[in-house]
């Protein structure tokens, strides 16, 4: 009985001083790489610009469709903690370049959000948090393809940012910790199709899957 007691006793000091090691609050500095990718919805392959008109019909250049990623996509990300359950953070992601079906370079998007990180910190420095806020999204899209022409449709630049993932931080360097995560920025844009006047509604959607490393303050 009394080893009973002595081990329950160890284990609950062990718990105690770990618990004391995990940064639950404060600020936080980091960066991540990993690998992007891009989902436009069908626009690149239903519409193209033609000149100051805005958007038609274009079923017969499949070229223009952004089909694959290319490049380390990289984020710089910070925040603060205010416990360990809710954090303020804002980042910056830099998402390659994506090419279409030729392989050249349509654009390369980048990214810079204001999110909540909504998660639980355990005492063992694990905690599985999820993001959700906005961001403006810069395309730095090529002359001559749709992406180009998209400051005519409704829906412009901001995004939703949203990600989910799971950090650790070790109880033995308690200033460190390391993050698998994946996020995404997702713009919805509204096009009208010349041919019929009717709109139609697009989801844009620029995604990547991350491992990173931030200190704690």
């Amino acid at each position: 009985m009394k080893k009973i007691i002595l081990t329950t006793i160890l284990l609950s000091a062990t718990s105690l001083a770990f618990s004391a090691n995990v940064m639950a609050k404060g600020f936080y500095l980091g960066g991540a790489a990993g690998t992007s990718a891009y989902n436009d919805g069908g626009l690149s392959k239903d519409y193209a610009p033609s000149g100051d008109k805005g958007f038609v019909v274009d079923n017969t250049n499949p070229s223009n469709e952004a089909s694959d990623t290319s490049g380390t996509p990289y984020s710089i990300y910070g925040g603060y903690y205010f416990n360990r359950v809710v954090g303020l953070e804002l980042s910056y992601t830099d998402y390659g370049d994506v090419k279409n079906k030729a392989h050249e370079v349509v654009f390369s998007p980048t990214s810079i959000a204001v999110a909540a990180n909504v998660g639980w910190t355990f005492a063992n420095g694990l905690r599985p948090f999820a993001l959700a806020g906005l961001s403006h999204v810069d395309m730095s899209s090529a002359d001559n393809t749709v992406y180009s022409a998209l400051e005519s449709a409704d829906g412009g630049d901001v995004a939703l940012h949203v990600g989910f993932g799971l950090e650790y931080q070790p109880p033995a360097i308690p200033h460190l910790s390391t993050r698998l995560f994946y996020q995404s920025d997702v713009q919805f844009v509204e096009v009208t199709k010349l041919s019929s006047s009717s709109d139609k509604v697009y989801a844009l959607s620029t995604s990547a899957l991350m491992l990173g490393v931030a200190y704690r303050f």
